[in-house]
């Protein structure tokens, strides 16, 4: 919860209009953005692993590896930005919306500082390197790369993913509004940037 709280009074900082760290409001919007952020890229991932299990049994060992794998790296991304957001705030960009998440600049010195800093992370990257072994050598991997690659092709696959690209764009339009809302607030003027 204090590392959320940080996170949240640090992303009020980046806001390219003044806004002040005991704002709910703002703390309201970037929270609610990120969890949505969080929740659509996870429950995609369980989508995918569904559709194959549903559809090829046969690789459903493979499909379930590969979402733990997806999921932890998601957790290392998340790890990462709150890193960010706490250390080097001036690094994030809120106006790109949703994409600021899971897109910004991440060097050696970044990842250096993290595993000093956090055992969690630490852990987290064990995680993935372990689920990463574990998914190059699973049996069916060449049937399941083929298999992913014919499915992008189908209704049902398009349909979910039309359902997060329309969640990542909800999720920007919201930090968007937010942001132009803050920036032309008193001006009499208020749009979407």
């Amino acid at each position: 919860m204090k590392r959320l709280l940080g996170f949240l009074i640090t992303v009020l900082l980046l806001a390219p209009c003044a806004v002040q760290a005991a704002d709910h409001d703002a703390q309201e919007v970037v929270m609610r953005g990120w969890a949505e952020y969080v929740a659509a890229q996870r429950q995609w991932h369980q989508t995918v692993n569904a559709f194959v299990v549903a559809r090829r049994p046969d690789l459903k060992a493979v499909s379930e590896v590969s979402r733990e794998l997806q999921i932890a790296y998601l957790d290392v991304q998340a790890s990462r930005f709150v890193y960010l957001l706490e250390h080097h705030p001036e690094r994030i960009a809120l106006n790109r919306g949703a994409d600021v998440f899971s897109s910004f600049t991440w060097g050696r010195e970044d990842e250096a500082a993290l595993r000093a800093g956090s055992s969690e992370y630490l852990a987290l990257v064990k995680e993935v390197r372990r689920l990463r072994e574990i998914y190059k050598y699973q049996k069916g991997m060449p049937a399941y790369r083929q298999y992913l690659r014919d499915v992008t092709e189908s209704n049902e696959y398009r349909q979910a993913l039309a359902k997060l690209a329309a969640q990542r764009e909800a999720i920007t339009l919201s930090l968007r509004q937010f942001l132009s809302d803050r920036m032309f607030a008193g001006s009499g003027t208020a749009g979407v940037n």
